[in-house]
């Protein structure tokens, strides 16, 4: 994506100083901040009910799992952003410049807001797609239940599995498991979020 006329793009020592100073996370991409937006609760529910269905599926020893204040460093060191779940194969390979990023995420997970999903579905999924370690992003919807699971394919392709309705299965193949969607959306309210 070329970037606007005029632009200059934020170096790596400003988006921190910047990140320090602010009261919202921020995610740099491509030398562009992007403030985080607000949680909903319908989110937050989202996010523990993932971490919370997650953890009985993975292998202890051989997976971690993180939430949403583990940053992910993506590019040659020019990206940083924070899944709403990441989860890491094996020991974590940490970004030279930064070293409280993940650099080899296997799994991640992000909550669609109205906001944030072209982000979500577009820069954000390309930034990610980078990591070779990258096996699967998963997109959850927060307002209704749907769920988008994109798995790399031997040739570098990306498959889509689409997954809609409370009594489906969320196939996680690059983990040998699976989550039920009723576990994801567990406690959410779908009519306080349309109020």
């Amino acid at each position: 994506m070329a970037a606007a006329p005029g632009f200059v793009p934020v170096t790596l020592a400003e988006y921190l100083a910047a990140e320090e100073c602010s009261d919202v996370r921020l995610e740099l991409i491509d030398g562009d901040i992007r403030a985080m937006a607000g949680e909903t609760l319908n989110h937050s529910a989202i996010t523990a009910n993932l971490v919370a269905a997650l953890r009985p599926n993975l292998k202890p020893g051989q997976y971690r799992t993180f939430v949403d204040g583990a940053k992910v460093a993506a590019g040659d060191d020019t990206t940083y952003l924070y899944p709403d779940v990441t989860v890491v194969c094996g020991p974590v390979e940490r970004s030279e410049l930064v070293r409280e990023s993940i650099r080899n995420p296997k799994v991640i997970f992000e909550v669609l807001s109205p906001s944030t999903e072209a982000y979500d579905r577009g820069r954000k999924f390309k930034a990610y797609a980078s990591l070779p370690s990258l096996d699967t992003y998963v997109l959850v919807g927060q307002d209704l239940a749907a769920v988008d699971v994109y798995t790399r394919q031997p040739d570098g392709s990306w498959r889509i599995v689409f997954v809609e309705g409370l009594e489906a299965t969320v196939p996680l193949t690059t983990l040998d498991a699976q989550l039920t969607m009723a576990e994801i959306y567990a406690d959410v309210d779908f009519e306080a979020s349309e109020a």
